[in-house]
């Protein structure tokens, strides 16, 4: 498991640590360092991919652009360092610009047994994007991702397609299991934990061997026994088939594998984003790595009852709150780490952390 991230001269990181958990939460103010820290594990993964021939800035996970769009502004050399410690060892992974040159030169990459010690290599691991694939009347479907790799596609454009293919594999990790499913089931679970979202739903999927194609369609019990007629993604609104990524990238999680997720909360009802929070937190207490960027103030809550439930070991949570400050003529990214304890109590508040309610409060009584 990642416990630390180490970063030097990457975009706003002059100088950083950051403190991972088996649950991570990166939240803050625009612009502050949240993506660049997920960016970072990106890149590693990325250039793993390669198998560390070269620094794959731009891929299918990453799109970094050119060496001097990740260099620091305030680099004191041309060398770009990201460390991984976690597991009682750490990884290094440095890379600098050689002098008139326009391509980056590996000068320390991790050694090739790495994925036995973190799971950010090998065959457990997912990234979700904020920008995932909305409602649409067919999905792709991809062989390599989902059979080859269990991938879901950062987009999670292959989440029809790899719920057809692993429907009846057994959720494995108990405290995920949702007593009102049919079965054990991912396809039994997902439809369970999307019943906080939209009661009663139920999923269907079609696979269009011809045209490699999946449909998807969402159908909901009346009166507890009789269904709807199916309805297409497109009818359902957004929050069903944006949500439905992260669902079953959690779900068929298993233990050492990495979860990284952008804004879960995307198009949620309040209830639904703290249930997502909650259900990230079963999956961290479970072993799975969970990293997660929001702005939403219900996935924390969710967290936080969670602990409080003993769901969660509250120690396996870490926070981090990023803020941008003005130093001289520079804006530079400020990092706090907010203690959760198992009563879900903060330990901090720092200004802009999660407290506009409050202001909004203040100035509606004034």
């Amino acid at each position: 498991m990642i416990d630390m991230i180490r970063i030097r001269n990457f975009k706003c990181f002059e100088a950083t640590e950051i403190p991972f958990g088996a649950l991570t939460l990166l939240t803050g103010v625009n612009s502050s360092g949240k993506s660049t820290t997920i960016q970072t594990l990106l890149l590693l993964r990325q250039s793993w991919l390669t198998g560390f021939d070269s620094v794959a800035l731009n891929g299918d996970l990453v799109t970094l652009g050119t060496p001097n769009d990740v260099l620091s502004e305030d680099a004191d050399q041309d060398q770009v360092e990201i460390h991984i410690i976690g597991n009682e060892r750490s990884i290094e992974f440095d890379f600098s610009l050689p002098k008139d040159g326009d391509l980056f030169e590996i000068t320390k990459s991790p050694p090739t047994d790495s994925k036995e010690h973190f799971g950010l290599f090998g065959k457990c691991f997912q990234y979700l994007r904020a920008e995932r694939l909305g409602p649409r009347t067919s999905f792709s479907v991809s062989n390599d991702h989902v059979i080859r790799h269990r991938e879901l596609g950062s987009s999670g454009e292959y989440t029809a397609h790899f719920l057809n293919v692993y429907r009846s594999e057994p959720v494995v990790h108990p405290n995920l299991l949702r007593s009102e499913a049919s079965s054990k089931s991912l396809l039994a679970q997902t439809e369970a934990w999307l019943g906080d979202i939209s009661a009663g739903v139920q999923l269907s999927i079609t696979e269009h061997k011809v045209m490699d194609l999946v449909s998807l369609s969402f159908s909901f019990a009346v009166a507890g026994q009789v269904r709807s007629d199916p309805y297409r993604p497109t009818n359902v609104g957004f929050g069903l088939t944006y949500v439905l990524p992260v669902i079953v990238a959690v779900l068929s999680a298993r233990s050492g594998d990495v979860v990284i997720v952008e804004n879960p909360e995307a198009h949620l009802h309040p209830k639904g984003q703290s249930q997502i929070g909650r259900l990230l937190a079963l999956a961290a207490e479970a072993g799975v790595q969970v990293i997660v960027e929001t702005h939403s103030d219900h996935i924390l809550n969710g967290i936080r009852i969670a602990a409080k439930l003993h769901e969660i070991d509250a120690r396996k949570v870490k926070i981090n709150f990023f803020t941008s400050a003005m130093e001289g003529d520079r804006s530079r990214s400020q990092i706090a780490s907010p203690v959760l304890d198992q009563d879900g109590r903060v330990s901090q508040w720092p200004r802009g952390f999660f407290d506009e309610w409050e202001n909004s409060l203040d100035s509606l009584l004034g």
